[in-house]
């Protein structure tokens, strides 16, 4: 498959959540009502297509240092007006639009990454107080599956670090 033919595959299973906006937000009816630069679509967009580079530097890509862009924080109060749902639908979607076309059997890797969110001391399965002057901090753990012919992720798990069990997620 040509990943010109897969990106237009994730682009429509993006605009079909993005359509059913309201299902996928925290205030349905209100976020995302008014026309802004970082709409529901954007935002998901964006957080698909990030790398590894800090936020700030994100932003300056996806709208091509664009002196009038959104500031980190506004990205980050639009980001969490999102529920993980919305991710989730999109990466079922689209990994049953790829699946249906192929028949074969297939090779598949999982892993699993710490990913650090923002620091809540009452969220006790994620909360690490930190140690020797570190300032505390508040840890995921992401488990992916991985379908090494087609490139593409078929399934993943989010557990709070002090819970999580990769091979409970496998």
């Amino acid at each position: 498959m040509k990943p010109k033919h897969i990106k237009k595959l994730l682009m429509s299973e993006i605009e079909t959540v993005a359509n059913a906006s309201d299902k996928y937000c925290s205030n349905p009816g209100r976020d995302f009502s008014r026309e802004r630069k970082l709409s529901f679509k954007k935002v998901v967009e964006s957080i698909i297509g990030m790398g590894s580079k800090g936020l700030t530097n994100e932003l300056i890509d996806i709208f091509n240092n664009d002196p009038e862009m959104p500031s980190a924080s506004a990205f980050v109060q639009q980001r969490s007006k999102i529920k993980p749902e919305a991710f989730r639908d999109i990466l079922a979607g689209f990994t049953e639009k790829i699946t249906e076309q192929s028949c074969q059997l297939r090779l598949l890797a999982v892993d699993g990454s710490d990913i650090q969110i923002a620091t809540n001391p009452d969220d006790e399965d994620t909360y690490f107080p930190g140690a020797n002057g570190q300032k505390p901090y508040n840890l995921i753990h992401l488990n992916a599956l991985y379908d090494l012919e087609q490139h593409i992720y078929v399934d993943s798990r989010i557990q709070g670090r002090m819970s999580g069990n990769e091979h409970m997620a496998l």
